[in-house]
């Protein structure tokens, strides 16, 4: 699939892109160098190619005065607030075989931080015999995307794409994805497409069009679907969490 949305990675360099059509010269970061001013690329968005960066690069934005993460990131160095982390696609799924019918689910929803003592993706995968032999055949995991703090609900994120790191690496999730099938368990994964919660919500400052006044939330302006741009983004969430991690 390609992606409007996050870092693109060819084997020299990496685009970093940035959609805000308000910003004013918008610059990069990347530690231990000067800020890289972002060049306009058409349709309110913003990129830099940087020769000799890869996967494992740390980086920022930079609007004005306010530094944020990737809104596409998909890996933070901590929580929704710090370094997104430059990396390539997890590769797709090789399972193969019949799904199991919508029809046989017995669903237990499922909070990663609270349903084991580490509260990991890892230790979550070491406990997925105990719900299949309890009778479920399918897990539904609360949202897990980049959250403030180290323990959260998970319904007021702002980085949509990045499995929050207090519960461990992406490839953990997948990890934890890959063996519940292995078992034969489904994996439903809850994701919140409809509010950003208050802290950490840095997209209300540099990118004003992704909200609308005329939709009201308990948590602040509703997502502006009428922009095809931020439906593309959860678009590409969506395609995402089911091409990479199955």
């Amino acid at each position: 699939m390609h992606y409007r949305f996050g870092p693109l990675l060819d084997s020299h360099a990496t685009t970093f892109r940035l959609y805000a059509p308000s910003a004013g010269a918008p610059l990069l970061l990347l530690a231990d160098r000067e800020p890289i001013p972002l060049e306009a690329a058409g349709g309110g968005y913003w990129q830099a190619r940087i020769e000799g960066v890869g996967e494992g690069t740390r980086y920022k934005f930079r609007s004005g005065e306010l530094e944020f993460p990737d809104l596409a990131s998909r890996q933070q160095d901590g929580d929704a607030s710090g370094w997104s982390i430059v990396r390539k696609p997890l590769a797709p799924s090789d399972r193969q075989g019949p799904l199991r019918p919508w029809h046989e689910t017995v669903l237990c929803e499922v909070h990663v931080g609270a349903a084991t003592p580490e509260g990991t993706f890892a230790a979550l995968s070491h406990r997925l015999e105990h719900f299949r032999d309890a009778g479920y055949t399918c897990l539904e995991i609360m949202p897990v995307h980049a959250f403030p703090g180290a323990r959260n609900w998970g319904y007021d994120g702002t980085l949509a794409f990045a499995p929050a790191s207090t519960y461990g690496s992406p490839e953990h999730l997948r990890a934890l994805v890959d063996h519940a099938h292995e078992l034969g368990l489904c994996m439903v994964l809850d994701v919140v497409y409809n509010h950003f919660g208050d802290t950490f919500n840095f997209p209300r400052s540099y990118v004003p069009e992704w909200f609308s006044d005329e939709v009201k939330t308990p948590w602040g302006p509703g997502i502006n679907f009428e922009n095809e741009e931020v439906c593309r983004f959860y678009y590409e969430n969506a395609a995402m969490w089911l091409s990479e991690y199955d």
